[in-house]
């Protein structure tokens, strides 16, 4: 039971810790399906006309999280941001939304 529950903590970190990579798999103008192939399903989402927001969290290692934004317009992705940040908390729970009524 021991080894089974260390094979899923590190498949779970494993796949966490990869969103870095994927994110050097995005360049502007990629659709959202394209994008959905590579980064998979954001935590949080938030748009407001033909723009939109995907958000996504993930383990760098124990310490640290590192957190992207990919900015849609019109349904193609025109940019990314990325952050990393140490935490002693899970990276989801540090998401914060974005509210596209506040940003020009």
């Amino acid at each position: 039971m021991q080894k089974l529950l260390m094979m899923c903590l590190v498949l779970w970190l494993v796949g966490c810790s990869s969103l870095r990579d994927k994110s050097m798999h995005l360049s502007p103008g990629l659709t959202k399906k394209e994008t959905l192939e590579i980064v998979g399903v954001p935590e949080l989402r938030s748009f407001k006309g033909s723009a939109e927001v995907w958000q996504y969290a993930g383990f760098v290692d124990f310490e640290h999280c590192t957190y992207l934004s990919l900015w849609f317009q019109e349904g193609l992705l025109e940019s990314l941001t990325s952050t990393q940040k140490e935490t002693s908390d899970n990276c989801q729970s540090q998401l914060q939304p974005i509210h596209l009524n506040s940003v020009q």
